[in-house]
């Protein structure tokens, strides 16, 4: 069985996340536990959490396999990404990511075992909580967090500001509409606030001049990656997206 170094990021991972990260790798040899990149820890809000890695095959296919292997173990979420491995206490989020070749393990506090846990903040909301809250039907969307990385964001209330070589744009909660350096700009979808978090229509951050691409060629697959051109230098981000 492949050892089990415990990486990542500096918050130490508790006894029942390195059970499951063990029985993961027992039950696949091939499975190595991996430092978790920063970048990602950062932006997702995971918390604490384990990374696991198989050399020979796609995240998907690892996914895959532990929701087999483990289904009595685990409580779908958003069943193609995201599962829990439920406990008596608590429940722990695995999720896998396209654009990375790994499987995230990070902690999520206790929910009643009657309910379906909640997800965490920053995860997939469900289609019907996005068009009450003001979704546009078939807009492609990205989190506010995730876009910081590549550009200077300003909340204030329902108004957005982005900022980057001196381009200027402005958008408002809920409306359609929006301003490049003062002139009017027509948006794919409305902006709305979900769950304590913001979403923007992905394809805002052309306004910036930012090349905005589907990671495996499909603006739709699930991740773009944003590449901008600031004053420090060339920036690349991969964001996660939804469409409801």
């Amino acid at each position: 069985m492949t050892s089990l170094a415990f990486g990542g990021v500096a918050q130490a991972q508790d006894q029942t996340q390195r059970m499951i990260a063990g029985r993961i790798v027992q039950a696949f040899p091939s499975t190595q536990v991996v430092p978790c990149p920063e970048q990602y820890e950062r932006s997702l809000k995971l918390g604490k959490s384990i990374c696991l890695l198989d050399p020979s095959k796609t995240s998907n296919q690892l996914f895959t396999n532990i929701k087999t292997r483990f289904k009595s173990n685990l409580v779908a979420l958003d069943s193609f990404r995201f599962v829990a491995w439920k406990t008596s206490t608590r429940v722990y989020p695995i999720r896998q990511y396209n654009f990375l070749p790994v499987i995230f393990i990070s902690v999520q506090d206790a929910v009643p075992t009657a309910t379906p846990p909640a997800l965490p903040t920053g995860y997939h909301p469900t289609a019907q909580a996005a068009r009450a809250a003001g979704s546009t039907p078939g807009a492609t969307y990205a989190r506010l967090e995730d876009v910081k990385p590549l550009t200077q964001v300003t909340v204030k209330g329902p108004e957005l500001y982005f900022n980057k070589k001196g381009s200027t744009v402005h958008l408002t909660l809920g409306k359609l509409t929006g301003t490049l350096n003062g002139k009017p700009l027509t948006l794919t979808g409305k902006p709305f606030r979900l769950g304590g978090e913001i979403y923007v229509p992905a394809g805002s951050m052309r306004s910036f001049g930012c090349d905005v691409q589907g990671t495996y060629g499909q603006v739709d697959s699930g991740y773009l990656k944003v590449t901008c051109t600031t004053a420090t230098g060339t920036r690349s981000h991969v964001l996660p997206t939804w469409r409801f």
